[in-house]
């Protein structure tokens, strides 16, 4: 029966050193498994990835370049050694201990970031970092006037917050 099978595109990044998977337009895909170190999956300028499943990444990385548009409607948990970095914009509920970094550009969260992720700003090139959603943060390092935290949404700090350069808008 036609009707129950899916026609979803599947894609696959192998556990190899250095291994990426890199999407330049636009995609629609089930999760991708992202479970170690040695794998990235990378959205290009030009890309979007539309996820229909929860996204796991239990080790690697989630590269955005400025432009990129990544959209996880039922989320992504980012694993104590997972990392999603760059610029572009995020359309997804994001939970975990992983870290969240701003590099390159604005990385513009337009969905909630749970207490536990690791929210961060570049400090070697300008980087924003933006909260559309909601997010809740220790506290987000600004020590170099190259970091800008730019708050749209809300954004709950639970520890002090110390900037010694670097510029906060709300």
């Amino acid at each position: 029966n036609q009707s129950n099978q899916s026609n979803a595109l599947r894609l696959g990044i192998a556990d190899v050193a250095g291994t990426a998977l890199r999407l330049d337009g636009p995609t629609t895909t089930d999760a991708i498994a992202i479970g170690s170190a040695n794998q990235t999956l990378a959205i290009g300028a030009a890309g979007s990835l539309t996820l229909t499943a929860g996204e796991p990444v239990n080790g690697g990385t989630i590269v955005l370049e400025s432009g990129a548009n990544l959209t996880a409607a039922s989320g992504i948990t980012l694993g104590a050694d997972a990392r999603l970095i760059g610029a572009g914009a995020v359309a997804a509920p994001l939970s975990g201990s992983g870290s969240v970094v701003a590099s390159g550009g604005t990385l513009d969260l337009a969905g909630s970031a749970d207490a536990g992720l690791v929210l961060g700003i570049d400090e070697a090139a300008d980087a924003t970092l933006r909260i559309g959603g909601t997010a809740t943060a220790a506290t987000i390092a600004i020590a170099s006037a190259h970091q800008t935290l730019a708050v749209a949404g809300s954004l709950m700090l639970t520890a002090p917050e110390s900037i010694t350069d670097g510029l906060i808008r709300l």
